[in-house]
């Protein structure tokens, strides 16, 4: 493989990592301000989210403020688990990840094989299934609407998982690559995008699908051939769907009209960014700060317009006073976000500490800012499936950990994913 594509390979496998979740990743004061310094360049994706977002890793409706990254992997697979710490009137957290079992190298590419698990309440983790191998990549995994499902991608074709019975099985084939899947507003249909991200053919030609669940009938509604690869995040209830031009190390805003099956660039000048989960609301970086930390663009996010990402209309302008800002969540009404804000170092030798941490919460058309003294407690009062797990990793241990508001749960030393969470 040329290694222009085994970048772009590489580029997406990260990208694609953080689609399917609600909320950004909340650091907790563990977090090592290393993982911050390729931001720069996973900055398309993130998503997500999670995403509906996510992605990111592919931004998948996130705003990045951290990546993940492969651990240093060995032979050993030392896991500990400790007390979940949160429950809601009555209800028991669930905590859906992956942990990686072992990869595989062809060559071109280093193919993981991970185990899906989950975790509820006090219980010990449970597996629910084991994917991934040569030809088959588990790059990004997303959560039905009612928490009953699991949607798998490994690129060459996509499964579900049922989270009760814990049958997996094959759904859908691509003509190319399953780059991304969207859920319909009622749950019933996936929007599906099918295209190679880095084709080594020449063959630059997408699909877009529209797949009913109940009899599984697929649908080519579009096809075509474009350089660029896209993304596709939310399907907003006016039938558009949100898409995301990718363009090396950022992307670009489009939106595809289900009511006449075309698609439109977003008249705007700005990347793509974190989107809310009604897909009415996009994060779009405004201005930047200078960021010593930041080895591949020296700069950070410091001020955001929100926009509809159809419109392209500016709905507000948040962050700023020079710090360095990440959009972690806009309110299902989209009339307010969540962001976490830090002053970055000037000093290279304080790049490794963690730096003091602020949050707040803005009215997003008139800029009224609130200092927030527990952020977990806003974004569980606009998203009843917030627990507040993230997955971070602890560069002086080499170890990955599952966290619940900042408390530890599940530590390793392969690598961890968040996949889901929800209350039961």
């Amino acid at each position: 493989m040329e290694k222009s594509n085994e970048n772009k390979l590489n580029q997406q496998d990260s990208n694609l990592k953080n689609q399917g979740q609600n909320f950004s990743s909340i650091p907790s004061q563990s977090s090592n301000r290393n993982l911050k310094i390729v931001v720069g360049v996973l900055i398309v994706l993130l998503v997500g989210a999670l995403g509906v977002v996510g992605y990111y890793d592919f931004i998948n409706n996130k705003d990045i403020s951290q990546t993940e990254q492969l651990a240093p992997t060995n032979n050993q697979n030392v896991s500990q688990t400790t007390e979940t710490p949160n429950s809601q009137s009555g209800h028991l957290p669930v905590v859906i990840y992956m942990q990686q079992v072992k990869t595989i190298s062809n060559g071109s590419r280093t193919w993981p094989t991970v185990k899906i698990l989950r975790k509820v309440g006090n219980e010990e983790p449970e597996i629910l299934a084991e994917v991934g191998k040569v030809g088959e990549y588990p790059n990004n995994f997303k959560l039905s609407p009612d928490n009953k499902f699991l949607l798998v991608n490994l690129e060459s074709k996509l499964q579900i998982l049922n989270l009760t019975t814990k049958e997996l099985k094959d759904l859908f084939i691509p003509k190319r690559q399953v780059l991304s899947v969207s859920y319909s507003p009622d749950e019933k249909q996936l929007f599906i995008w099918d295209q190679k991200y880095a084709p080594t053919d020449g063959n630059n030609s997408y699909y877009v699908h529209l797949f009913t669940l109940a009899d599984q009938k697929d649908q080519i509604i579009k096809q075509g051939s474009n350089a660029s690869a896209f993304f596709g995040s939310v399907w907003r209830n006016d039938n558009k769907v949100i898409l995301n031009e990718a363009l090396g190390e950022f992307s670009r805003p489009w939106y595809f009209d289900l009511n006449n099956n075309q698609m439109f660039k977003t008249m705007v000048d700005f990347a793509s960014g974190f989107t809310s989960e009604s897909g009415k609301a996009m994060a779009v970086v405004k201005d930047s700060v200078v960021d010593v930390c930041n080895d591949f663009s020296g700069s950070a996010s410091s001020v955001y317009n929100i926009i509809d990402p159809v419109s392209g209309n500016i709905l507000g302008t948040i962050g700023g006073s020079g710090n360095r800002v990440s959009v972690l969540a806009i309110s299902s009404d989209d009339e307010e976000a969540v962001y976490q804000a830090e002053k970055p170092w000037t000093n290279r030798d304080d790049c490794s500490k963690t730096p003091e941490r602020n949050y707040y919460k803005v009215q997003i058309s008139s800029g009224k800012v609130t200092k927030l003294s527990n952020v977990a407690d806003v974004l569980k009062s606009w998203n009843v499936n917030y627990v507040g797990a993230t997955a971070e990793y602890d560069y002086n241990k080499s170890t990955w950990s599952i966290f619940i508001n900042g408390q530890p749960i599940i530590t390793s030393d392969k690598e961890l994913r968040l996949v889901g969470q929800f209350f039961n």
